[in-house]
């Protein structure tokens, strides 16, 4: 497949729009709405572009920003940006097909007027900023699945060659600019990283320090005695890095979109530069899935039921292993459950989470106990699901049931070559067991915005 990028003026307007957010964030917001309003919304090339390298220009233009709540402002556009677009969409195609019973769109509403009541719960009692990110974590799915399905135009026929030529060109600038940074200090203070660490953690940072504090063990296992500087690329992360690079190496080899070839040299980049366990835990697990359907059930179909039974024992006993060896992503998982025995009715969006402040047993209750640096994992920390649960109690039951039925039904509308899409999300949400960054945009959020384009094109054609 020949490698054609589109380059349009929404793309070309985007460094533009971003340099006036870092000199004046109201007047580059006023700039974003119009880029999106008269054409980027529509576009997959900026959609995707945005995604994947809003941190980039952030960091870019970090010099121009002087103020943390400004910095901060401006990483939550990965959010606004495809709310603002779907609400276009809506508002354009409100007869549309896309808002019929294919869409499961009444109950997406239910989970995000639950979130909302959630988070109205979390804003009153712990008064944190966290409140918001989590109501942010949990609503994303959703929000880029609709994303991406009516990104799927029904007259665009070309829309999932505009998606995999722009994706497999960002990855691998995102590798080259990897293995650069991994080995050029000189790199990292030309893309301003320096200021953007300093911004992010609030004290002054200088790229030798950077790189210092990012040195970990091998997949940072304690029984690995390498050390070595673990670099996220553009994205300036390593997990949303990881994700990026392993979910997009995945699909490509899932559908043979690409030669395998290529695919294994940029797993190994990745392995070598970032080296995250969650990212290639997700990888080994779709394409394991995969190879078993077609291998040994000799089928080209995926079930969503048989794939369950296949992931309940691997995670079973990854939390089993976890539990006894006093693994902190597990404490937080089954803390989780603890925390919504304690109130089972919730204890609102920012109870919880890496991000939180609250240290208590329930809304309601006393604090938990003093355990130094393990205290935060005993409220559901370091595991998505068990923040899930701590902050919506047994409502969160709902919350992955409708999840779970968004990924089933769309089954219905891929065709036999796209099957193996479902798994994607689907493998996501079980690796929130172990991490909390499984639902950021880069890693659920990605997954069911390729689901939501695949579905969306069929569904539109088949109109």
């Amino acid at each position: 497949m020949k490698l054609k990028i589109k380059i349009n003026y929404y793309i070309l307007g985007i460094i533009p729009v971003y340099f006036l957010l870092s000199i004046n964030p109201i007047i580059g917001l006023l700039g974003m709405i119009l880029l999106i309003t008269f054409g980027g919304y529509k576009s997959v090339e900026f959609q995707v572009i945005n995604l994947i390298f809003q941190n980039f220009f952030i960091g870019l233009f970090s010099p121009n920003i002087d103020l943390i709540l400004h910095f901060k402002f401006l990483h939550i556009l990965n959010y606004l940006i495809p709310v603002f677009s779907v609400l276009i969409f809506i508002f354009n195609e409100k007869k549309s097909i896309i808002l019929s019973e294919y869409t499961n769109w009444k109950s997406i509403i239910t989970i995000l007027f639950l979130l909302i009541l959630f988070l109205i719960l979390g804003l009153l009692f712990y008064k944190s900023i966290s409140s918001l990110i989590y109501f942010r974590l949990f609503s994303l799915p959703f929000i880029f699945y609709y994303l991406g399905l009516f990104l799927a135009k029904k007259n665009n026929t070309n829309v999932i060659s505009q998606f995999n030529n722009i994706l497999f060109f960002s990855i691998s600038i995102l590798a080259i600019s990897a293995i650069v940074g991994r080995f050029s200090s000189y790199f990292m203070s030309l893309v301003n990283d320096d200021f953007y660490f300093s911004l992010k953690y609030e004290r002054p940072l200088t790229v030798s320090e950077i790189r210092e504090a990012y040195r970990s063990k091998f997949l940072n296992w304690n029984f690995f005695n390498l050390t070595t500087f673990r670099y996220g690329s553009l994205l300036k992360n390593i997990i949303s890095y990881s994700y990026v690079m392993m979910i997009s190496i995945t699909y490509g080899l899932v559908l043979k979109i690409k030669k395998i070839q290529y695919f294994l040299i940029v797993f190994v980049i990745v392995l070598l530069i970032s080296f995250s366990k969650g990212a290639i835990i997700f990888s080994i697990l779709t394409v394991f899935i995969v190879v078993f359907n077609r291998n040994v059930l000799k089928k080209n179909r995926v079930s969503i039921v048989e794939t369950i039974i296949l992931l309940i024992p691997f995670w079973l006993l990854v939390i089993t292993v976890g539990y006894f060896s006093n693994n902190e992503h597990i404490i937080g998982f089954v803390s989780g459950f603890h925390r919504m025995m304690d109130n089972p009715f919730g204890n609102g969006l920012g109870f919880s989470g890496n991000l939180s402040p609250v240290r208590k047993l329930s809304v309601f209750g006393e604090e938990l106990p003093f355990r130094g640096y393990w205290t935060r994992f005993y409220n559901g920390s370091e595991s998505i699901i068990g923040v899930l649960f701590s902050s919506l109690g047994f409502f969160g039951f709902i919350y992955l049931g409708v999840l779970f039925t968004l990924i089933a039904k769309s089954k219905e509308n891929l065709l036999k070559s796209e099957n193996f899409i479902l798994l994607f999300p689907l493998i996501m949400v079980f690796q929130g067991i172990f991490q909390e960054e499984a639902f950021s945009p880069y890693a659920l959020g990605f997954t069911m915005f390729i689901l939501g384009l695949y579905n969306g094109k069929n569904i539109r054609l088949n109109y």
